[in-house]
């Protein structure tokens, strides 16, 4: 049976700007996308806008071919048996002759800025994963269009090939003059290819901005843990700030407003923390992995923000190992191999933690 979800989505992606739609599974990022490429139908009441276009549900539905929003999906779905370059084409063709020269232009000179001028007579069906990841994407920028849409693009290709395609597709899409929709579940995707985020959560947006704007200051668990932060609820009074060590609890990012919202007069506060950001009032308060320090005894008098903790998880991470924290602040602590050993650091190991008061990043909430 189809699922159903309520959509509430309002973005404005501007000409040359480059919106990632991220959520947790089912948070509707590929459910915006396929509305706005009319290959789904709205609900009889609800509406779909883009740009001047506006869907009403089923009274009103232009068909997708009639909309000029290409879509890339996961799985490139190229034509086997054409060309690379009749590929790229393709969607231009039916705009006729005029612009199918054009496109073919345009397709040959990005083919070889992207170091990929020998694919032209190559049939698809004979490139690399990688090779028609990149085209899937080029032929949808190419395509004649007011907008254009990206569902994972390269999701289905493993680490080093994705990185080659992203490398590939991000100097040409500086050069789209059209608004670009990406939804995906890869922060290098966001690094690479947008210029903003909106956060979806249940089909609710909860957070749009830049990408510098979310990755510095989320406001849910979700965007949190997406950018590589622990995020907490807090109170703050100047410089001193109440901390929930108990949060983020639900892993639903309107839950974490809600929480947020909720705690100051609520509680319990379970660590005092001094910060460089004066503040009053609800707060977030954002802490990277390499912000704490771990000690195996209490460090020296006068030194601030200071708890003792227990470690929960040690894993290896690349040349790091990280260390989870147990309460009162359960945080993920990166720390090099040699330090780890120094600590002891294993379940159940009692450490101190400490946080320059600098590297917190406290902001309203």
């Amino acid at each position: 049976m189809p699922r159903s979800l309520r959509l509430d989505v309002d973005v404005e992606v501007g000409p040359g700007e480059r919106l990632a739609l991220v959520g947790p599974n089912g948070a509707g990022k590929t459910s915006v996308l396929r509305l706005l490429a009319g290959l789904d139908r709205a609900a009889p009441g609800s509406s779909v806008t883009s740009g001047r276009t506006v869907l009403v549900g089923d009274r009103v539905h232009v068909r997708a071919g009639d909309r000029r929003l290409p879509m890339t999906f996961a799985e490139p779905r190229l034509f086997p048996t054409m060309t690379a370059l009749d590929n790229l084409v393709f969607g231009a063709a039916r705009s006729g002759r005029s612009q199918a020269a054009t496109t073919r232009l345009r397709a040959l000179a990005a083919l070889d800025a992207l170091g990929l001028g020998h694919l032209v007579g190559r049939r698809a069906g004979e490139l690399s994963s990688g090779q028609s990841a990149v085209l899937a994407v080029l032929r949808t920028v190419l395509t004649p269009a007011v907008g254009v849409l990206l569902d994972e693009p390269f999701s289905s290709l493993d680490t080093e090939v994705a990185a080659d395609a992203r490398s590939a597709v991000h100097g040409w899409l500086d050069q789209l003059p059209v608004p670009l929709v990406l939804a995906t579940h890869s922060v290098l995707d966001v690094m690479a290819l947008a210029t903003h985020v909106a956060v979806l959560d249940d089909g609710v947006l909860v957070q749009h901005g830049t990408v510098d704007e979310v990755a510095r200051r989320p406001t849910s668990r979700f965007a949190a843990s997406f950018v590589g932060l622990d995020l907490f609820a807090g109170h703050s009074h100047g410089t001193e700030v109440l901390v929930d060590g108990t949060f983020p609890g639900p892993a639903s990012a309107r839950s974490d407003r809600a929480v947020a919202a909720t705690r100051p007069s609520a509680g319990p506060w379970t660590v005092r923390l001094s910060s460089s950001t004066p503040a009053d009032g609800p707060v977030w308060v954002a802490v990277a992995p390499r912000a704490t320090t771990l000690h195996a005894s209490r460090p020296a008098d006068g030194a601030k923000n200071i708890w003792e903790t227990t470690v929960a998880t040690v894993e290896q991470l690349g040349a790091a190992v990280r260390i989870t924290c147990a309460a009162p602040l359960p945080l993920r602590v990166d720390v090099a191999a040699a330090t780890a050993i120094r600590l002891g650091a294993r379940p159940g190991t009692t450490v101190w933690g400490q946080i320059d008061p600098s590297a917190l990043e406290v902001y309203p909430a």
